[in-house]
């Protein structure tokens, strides 16, 4: 390629262009000023249709408004517009010119310029001393003298020959233009260029064109070289065939661009640089032949023949003319050449024999433009006959591989629509955490149709003139690309649909290491994360603070950063999200830099632009090359020697065929120079070497199996959200957001759980309790659900402990080409499942005789759900059997974590409720933002006579208390406190637990011993119902098991409700709620259904009243039996009893007590 196309040409064309795009914009400008009503319609439509490279006004459109400007015959006081239009016209016409020279030129760029000139001639108009500007009547003529040779008059064909040689020579010119010019206080001697006067001789020519032509061998035997050593990688295992295919193939353009410049550069016509190497190689054959100068040093025949293609060339020629020359072949049998079946397979091909999923370059000029690059295939298929070199010994493993990846890649998809049948059936539909519904049969189910048509077609063909299964070994990069296109439709399809989830996944599990004590590291997970980069995953380094876990999980995703601005105020319900081209970028791209740009590259080629998008795979390559300190294969000593074998062997070869010295001082010395092929380029081979090197870096995430992955993710996010995030004690939280949004997507609870581990501002009263109980007791008390990212982060260990790495090994397994390991692998897991299902059977079977059995045991205890329903009036019965027999109700019990992840400092500073409180910050939809600004001081508030479904209780002062008739009628039971308290003062001993009466304005609990510690020591802890008493706090109880029995008047007594309530006096603790109802008015909430009614509080006659009145109920003598056991197993000191008791006296219910003397009434 000469200086001028390969430098200066792309920059002029990137001026008109820019100088045309000013000239319109001017133009618009100018008719929008002067009222053109055409103006402002085409500015209309630039502003509708405009792109990223901008609106372009049609021909048409700006004649129509040079006509109007000039119509109005006002001068021009900007003419700006003008000069770019000049500058424009000049710059096509210099590109025109180039094309017109190199017999290139259509009528494009004429009519272009034709164009622009007429609206020139209009607007000069506008500018009367635009034409004064230059006086031509004194401008002197240039004259170009051409010398042309004395003699007789040439005739046509020597007219010719000179006219080509008068370009070579302008050629030359150019290049000597274009290199590097010393500066004049310079010492080193400039080259005296060659004279236009003086052109070369037709042996200086030639000498030219043959060093031209060893240049340009020596290029295709370094390229040869990296492409050889790519595929003998491949046969050791170290790299797969797709990197060699991918490699190779790019190479073969290259090489096919290098071929037309050299044709260009010598001016050749189709098939005649053949002609020329073969010439070339019969001139070095000879020299060997006569052992002249130098000879010595030359390689064997067969050695030259090697480094010229001349094989690969006479196997062409013969394919392509139908002729068999043997003049040309080492062989004299070259019809009975093997290749030639394989020559002959291309015809089998182009008539749709075969059906190939993707056309290497290779194959594609040879179906497609055999005439017009039959210069190029000879060195296209030299490349193919050195792979087959590289991989002859294992030619049936490149079959074994196609067919196994196929396979692979069919048993994938398979599995995961299988899986997504199954769910769907199940009424589960896998969740991919995007806007679309997914399902992915739909999408895969026509390449995976595709795939095995292949398969079968390259299996199944006939010998005509070969089998397809023996071409395709022979033709290692088809092989190797149709791998490649398969494979990038199904992970390209993967990742984009499932990106969302991984992200997601990712940020619970940075939660779950930071927050949830997980130190098992997920193999799988991690892989992605380092792969794609935490500033992708995390948008920054990976949060560690649990403040920082939402906005991160949001910022990764399309959420606008504006709302975490302190001053931001939106109106709408969602939170703002990122423009379109911003959103474009955030995520998992399908493909990583290297392989995007190679995608970019095998993309349609409507614009006839391919060649632009091998530049851009060479441009990341050549930057990526810059950033390392050397290149992959430096550190070969072998392939240097290789290297420098190469370069002294065609140094010979140019010191063979050029002149020798002049021996006599006044003759003249050549002036065509031998090249230096120590300073020859050789960027394109070194850049296929860091190619190969990145490719073989990114193997591992090409093979990865993302829908599998995600198998195991979602069935762990399902088991977190039935466990964790939407367990039964969960949904009785949050009640209210539950009946709008029954259903939340899990995008939604991970955002809520983000949010719920924010850490409240610091208060005056938490910062006095911060300092006296220290900056632990402050985290435990406002991180309110640290226990469930703790269960996450065990459930997260589960996985990773059996299932964490398993993709990863898969991965690796595809890349060495262990298809056996893979299905060994495959087999593992499908018998493991086999066996899960069989154990899921037998665990389902016992947990349902356990169940029967814990019914017969706790028969007496057990209860039923309250249905929230009280216009239902139950009859307290008078005598002690009472007919309504408590029922069980399976799956009412609530599992959890144990009590020692439970916040109970938080739980403590809670008023007592009779309904469940969400403590888990809930959001319907998409990202709400009602949530966020209830953290910002905003606080409801709860008046006596309202009542809702999650807010506190209502607690009567002590006024109130003192001032019912009701509390003061027990005076019986403050005589049975005063003889049990004398009692201990004599110091009977206390070795038995104690109950413990914990009193509410709603329920009245009583603490009994459970009778089996070790079957409550296998009970999980969930969230706790009431109010837990300070005395557990400081202490004071012994560490027991108890069971709570409480009795609430807010419910029906047929209704009842089973929990478990933390201790830290014991690990495993459970609750049995107890429910009476109370007797008053009814009040309906505004946040209820029409036919949901809840109680209003009446303080005058609830369950506790009446026990203490002395009525002859259940309640009543459970009481007395409670007492009963109190003075038999009594562990307080009189002291904490008295205080206790007076409380009870003082009309104090309702009230959770302090042992500290000092402790506050509210």
């Amino acid at each position: 390629m000469d200086y001028y196309r390969r430098n200066e040409l792309p920059e002029t064309v990137k001026r008109y262009k820019t100088y045309t795009e000013q000239f319109q914009a001017w133009l618009l400008k100018t008719g929008i000023q002067r009222g053109v009503e055409l103006a402002n319609i085409v500015a209309d439509q630039a502003k509708k249709k405009k792109s990223k490279k901008g609106y372009r006004i049609p021909l048409q459109e700006q004649e129509q408004l040079v006509n109007a400007i000039t119509a109005t015959s006002v001068p021009l006081a900007d003419t700006s517009g003008i000069n770019d239009l000049e500058d424009a016209i000049r710059s096509r016409r210099e590109v025109t010119q180039y094309h017109k020279h190199n017999n290139t030129a259509d009528l494009g760029h004429e009519y272009f310029s034709g164009s622009l000139e007429t609206l020139m001639a209009s607007l000069k108009v506008l500018v009367p001393g635009m034409n004064k500007a230059r006086n031509r009547k004194n401008d002197t003529p240039t004259f170009v003298f051409i010398q042309l040779p004395t003699g007789p008059k040439t005739s046509q064909d020597e007219q010719d020959d000179l006219l080509k040689k008068m370009r070579e020579q302008d050629q030359c010119d150019i290049e000597s233009d274009g290199q590097q010019q010393q500066t004049p206080t310079s010492r080193t001697k400039k080259k005296a260029p060659i004279s236009e006067t003086n052109p070369l001789t037709a042996e200086e020519e030639q000498l030219r064109r043959e060093f031209l032509i060893l240049c340009f061998l020596y290029t295709f035997n370094r390229i040869r070289d990296v492409l050889y050593e790519i595929w003998v990688l491949y046969h050791k295992g170290l790299v797969n065939a797709i990197t060699a295919a991918l490699v190779s193939d790019l190479a073969q353009d290259q090489m096919n661009q290098n071929v037309k410049s050299l044709v260009e550069e010598l001016d050749l016509l189709p098939g005649e640089l053949a002609i020329l190497i073969h010439q070339l190689f019969n001139k070095t054959k000879a020299a060997l032949e006569t052992g002249a100068q130098n000879s010595a040093t030359l390689p064997a025949e067969k050695v030259l023949r090697h480094l010229f293609g001349l094989d690969a060339a006479a196997l062409i020629k013969t394919y392509i003319t139908k002729t068999y020359p043997t003049e040309d072949s080492a062989d004299e049998d070259i019809r009975e050449h093997p290749l030639m079946l394989f020559l002959k397979f291309f015809d089998v091909i182009r008539k749709g024999g075969l059906k190939l999923p993707k056309w290497d370059h290779f194959t594609e000029e040879m179906l497609l433009h055999q005439s017009t690059s039959q210069d190029y295939l000879p060195f296209g298929l030299a490349i193919v006959l050195d792979i087959q070199e590289a991989v002859r010994e294992d030619y049936r493993r490149m079959l074994r591989d196609l067919t196994e990846h196929g396979l692979d890649i069919a048993r994938c998809i398979r599995y995961h629509v299988d899986y997504e049948d199954r769910m769907w059936a199940k009424g589960t539909k896998p969740d991919y955490m995007c806007k679309e519904e997914i399902k992915f049969s739909t999408i895969l189910l026509n390449p995976l149709d595709r795939l095995l048509e292949w398969l079968q077609e390259l299996l199944n063909s006939q010998e005509k003139p070969m089998t397809a299964s023996i071409f395709i070994t022979v033709h290692s990069t088809l092989a190797g690309l149709s791998m490649w296109h398969f494979n990038s439709i199904y992970h390209h399809t993967a990742i984009a649909k499932i990106q969302w989830f991984i992200h997601g996944m990712a940020h619970l599990y940075n939660a779950a290491c930071q927050m949830g004590g997980l130190e098992i590291l997920w193999s799988d997970l991690d892989y992605l994360i380092m792969i794609y980069g935490a500033k992708v995953m995390f948008r920054g380094d990976p949060p560690t603070h649990p403040n920082d876990f939402l906005n991160r999980y949001l910022l990764s995703g399309n959420t606008s950063s504006r709302v975490m601005a302190s001053d931001f105020r939106h109106t709408s319900e969602f939170l703002p999200q990122v423009s379109r081209e911003l959103g474009a970028k955030r995520g998992l791209q399908p493909e990583l830099s290297l392989e995007a740009k190679i995608c970019d590259y095998y993309d349609s080629d409507a614009d006839n632009d391919r060649w632009l998008r091998r530049h851009a795979v060479f441009n990341y390559l050549y930057r990526q090359s810059e950033d390392t300190d050397k290149t992959p294969d430096d550190d070969c000593q072998e392939a240097t020697q290789d290297r420098k074998g190469l370069r002294d062997t065609f140094a010979n070869l140019a010191a063979n065929i050029a002149p020798p010295k002049p021996r006599r001082k006044g003759k003249s010395k050549s002036r065509v120079h031998r090249p230096d092929f120590d300073k020859q380029d050789e960027t394109h081979a070194k850049l296929f070497g860091t190619m190969k090197s990145e490719l073989r870096e990114n193997e591992v995430h090409s093979n990865f199996d993302f829908l599998s992955f995600y198998r195991r993710a979602y069935d762990l996010v399902l088991r977190i959200r039935k466990e964790v995030l939407m367990s039964d004690q969960v949904q009785r939280f949050r009640a209210e957001d539950m009946n709008a949004d029954p259903d939340p997507p899990n995008f939604q609870l991970i955002t809520d759980l983000f949010r719920a581990l924010q850490i409240d501002p610091k208060t005056k009263k938490g910062e006095e309790a911060e300092a006296e109980e220290g900056a632990g007791y402050q985290l435990s008390t406002k991180v309110v659900p640290l226990k469930q990212i703790r269960r996450v982060a065990e459930m997260i260990q589960d996985l990773t402990r059996s299932e964490g790495d398993v993709e990863l090994k898969r991965a690796k397994l595809r890349v060495k080409g262990d298809w056996e390991g893979l299905k060994a692998s495959y087999a593992a897991e499908e018998a493991g499942r086999d066996t899960s299902t069989v154990d899921d059977t037998v665990a389902q079977v016992e947990k349902v005789v356990l169940k029967t059995a814990d019914d017969n045991v706790d028969s007496s205890t057990t209860l039923r759900n309250d249905d929230g329903d009280h216009r239902v009036k139950h009859k307290f019965e008078a005598d002690g059997d009472s007919v309504d027999d408590p029922q069980y109700t399976p799956g009412n019990q609530l599992t959890g974590t144990d009590h020692s992840n439970n916040n109970l400092g938080g739980m403590l500073n809670k008023p007592a409720t009779t309904a469940i409180i969400d403590v888990i910050g809930t959001q319907n939809g998409r990202v709400s933002l009602h949530k966020e600004n209830g953290k910002k001081g905003v606080k409801r508030k709860h008046k006596a006579d309202e009542d809702t479904e999650n807010g506190p209780a209502y607690t009567p002062s002590l006024c109130e208390q003192i001032s019912d008739p009701v509390y003061g009628t027990i005076s019986q039971y403050a005589l049975a406190l005063s003889l049990y308290a004398g009692k201990l003062r004599q110091g009977q001993p206390s070795n038995d637990p104690t109950q413990q009466i914990i009193s509410t304005t709603d329920s009245t609990s009583l603490a009994i011993p459970s009778p089996n510690d070790q079957r409550n020591n296998q009970l999980n802890v969930a969230e706790p119902t009431v109010r837990s008493p300070l005395a557990i706090k400081r202490k004071i109880m012994t560490r027991r098991t108890y069971h709570y029995k409480t009795y609430s008047s807010t419910t029906p007594r047929k209704s009842h409700t089973t929990a478990f309530h933390p201790c830290r006096t014991s690990k495993k603790t459970k609750i049995v709620a107890l429910s009476q109802p109370r007797r008053g008015y009814y009040r309906r909430l505004t946040s209820t259904t029409n036919k949901r009614h809840v109680a209003f509080r009446c303080f005058a006659r609830c369950s506790m009243a009446r026990a203490l009145c002395g009525q002859q109920t259940r309640v009543q003598r459970q009481m007395a039996i409670a007492i009963a056991e109190l003075k038999k197993r009594a562990r307080w000191d009189s002291a904490e009893l008295k205080k206790v008791w007076l409380s009870i006296r003082d009309g104090k219910l309702g009230r959770v007590w302090d042992t500290d003397s000092n402790a506050s009434s509210d």
